[in-house]
C-alpha cells in the first residue's frame, strides 16, 4: 500500500468528509464546514496536509513512466560524476526487459 502526502489547495466535500472522520480521534472540536475549509486552503500562511492511499482506479494515466532517463550533464559538471553504465547499455537493458516481459506495464501498475 502506498500513501501520498499533499497540501490541500481546494475545499471539497471529500476533504470535509475526511476531516470529519479523523477529527473526533484528535479533538472534541466540531469539524470545519466547507466555508471554513475554503478559508484555510486559501490562506497563504496555512498548509493543510492530507494523506491519500494510492489505488488503481482503471482510469487512463498519461504520465505513468516505466523508465525515466535524464540528461546527466549537470551532474557530470558539478560533481565530476559519471554513470556506472553507458546510455547504450541502459537502453539495451530496457529493450531486453521489455522483450522478455511483454506484459510488464499491466502487472506493474
Amino acid at each position: 500500500m502506498s500513501v501520498v502526502i499533499e497540501i490541500a489547495t481546494v475545499a471539497t466535500e471529500e476533504l470535509r468528509a475526511g476531516i470529519a472522520r479523523i477529527l473526533p480521534q484528535l479533538s472534541s472540536s466540531p469539524p470545519p464546514d466547507l466555508e471554513a475549509l475554503a478559508a484555510i486552503t486559501a490562506d497563504p500562511d496555512a498548509s493543510l496536509f492530507v494523506a491519500r492511499l494510492v489505488t488503481r482506479d482503471g482510469s487512463p494515466r498519461p504520465f505513468d513512466i516505466g523508465w525515466l532517463v535524464l540528461d546527466d550533464a549537470r551532474a557530470r559538471t558539478a560533481w565530476d560524476w559519471k554513470p556506472a553504465i553507458s546510455r547504450e547499455a541502459l537502453f539495451e537493458g530496457v529493450a531486453r526487459f521489455a522483450a522478455e516481459n511483454p506484459r510488464w506495464m499491466e502487472t506493474s501498475l
